[in-house]
């Protein structure tokens, strides 16, 4: 059928294939292109985090406090967090554990900083919306904000 045909043939005149095709093809087209749009709308969202990251990292810096861990480092940290919170037990519940062991490493608020810097979205969530998501409220304060306050941190999610 030519292109000129396709889109001039009325609905009412096409086959029930063809709806069915046609209703697919633009059901992809919608569902690409609202990924793609939610994709970008998180790294707008995440430029922005990131300009105010990086300045309260400069405060910070002046008062001589400062990340504790080379950037690989916090990449490392982030990754496992990403894990504990999505990979563990194949989707079916939360490493708490394993949370609490990478929430006590951080030293300071610098820390916690650079740790959601490069954590950054991941799969439409920041790190405090993913804790948010996978921790009870007792559960954030015992393995997220208790072991960070023991060593000091102000910062709370």
């Amino acid at each position: 059928m030519p292109l000129k045909t396709f889109f001039n043939t009325p609905w009412e005149n096409r086959g029930n294939a063809e709806r069915i095709i046609i209703l697919a093809g633009v059901g992809i087209i919608g569902f690409v292109g609202y990924r793609k749009l939610k994709a970008l709308i998180g790294i707008v969202k995440q430029t922005g985090a990131n300009i105010q990251t990086g300045t309260e990292l400069s405060v910070l810096n002046q008062q001589q406090i400062k990340p504790s861990y080379t950037t690989t480092q916090y990449g490392i940290f982030a990754d496992g967090l990403y894990s504990a919170m999505v990979d563990y037990w194949y989707y079916w519940g939360t490493d708490e554990d394993g949370i609490k062991a990478i929430m006590q490493q951080m030293n300071n608020d610098a820390d916690v900083l650079k740790l959601n810097q490069t954590f950054g979205t991941r799969d439409g969530y920041t790190l405090a919306q993913w804790f948010r998501s996978e921790l009870e409220d007792d559960d954030l304060k015992y393995y997220v904000n208790d072991p960070m306050a023991r060593n000091g941190v102000t910062f709370k999610f």
